[in-house]
């Protein structure tokens, strides 16, 4: 009775064995099932947007994404190396990643530099569908505007009447400077340490 006991307790044992080598022998086979799935689709798409050859050189698991790296022929006919990040149903695809604590320090930076030039008193007029405007915003980044005065609409004769001709034009102590300019400008005007 007891010998039936530990034939029996093996018998479990092994049958687990199998039960759990059988599900991760499924597991990898749906891993290779999805690597193939997606590396077939950056293939695809390398070839269409290049129309040459794309050669898949490797795929591996990274962050809950898979990065293929993929070689392929340049529109200037150059030899390519790519690293292309892709979510495992292949449905999302980017060429690039962003590690997010140095993103976030970016920004601090950013809104430091925004806020530091508010303080002083630093303000752009411009408007909003003029292409100098939009590029001095974007050179100062997310936070431009917490300095941007608009001379849109019903705003566009007080701008006028301060005096302004042309748009950006950056206001700093009752001096009017209509270019656009680079931050470190702005840095050496106002004494706001410039982002890192």
């Amino acid at each position: 009775m007891k010998m039936d006991k530990v034939y029996l307790g093996i018998i479990v044992v092994l049958v687990l064995i199998v039960a759990y080598v059988g599900t991760q022998s499924g597991q990898y086979g749906l891993d290779v099932a999805e690597k193939a799935s997606a590396s077939a689709i950056v293939e695809e798409l390398y070839e269409l947007q290049y129309e040459s050859d794309a050669e898949i050189l490797s795929v591996s698991d990274q962050n809950g994404l898979y990065k293929v790296i993929v070689r392929f022929t340049d529109f200037a006919g150059q030899s390519a190396t790519q690293d292309v990040f892709v979510t495992k149903d292949g449905e999302l695809l980017t060429d690039r990643l962003i590690i997010t604590e140095n993103y976030k320090n970016a920004l601090a930076n950013q809104k430091s530099f925004a806020e530091c030039l508010a303080d002083t008193g630093l303000r752009i007029l411009g408007k909003t569908d003029d292409t100098a405007t939009l590029q001095q915003l974007d050179v100062l980044g997310t936070y431009a505007y917490k300095v941007f005065v608009s001379c849109d609409g019903p705003s566009e004769q007080a701008c006028i009447d301060l005096g302004v001709q042309r748009y950006p034009t950056t206001v700093y102590n009752n001096t009017g400077f209509d270019n656009l300019y680079n931050p470190q400008f702005f840095a050496e005007l106002t004494g706001c340490e410039l982002p890192q």
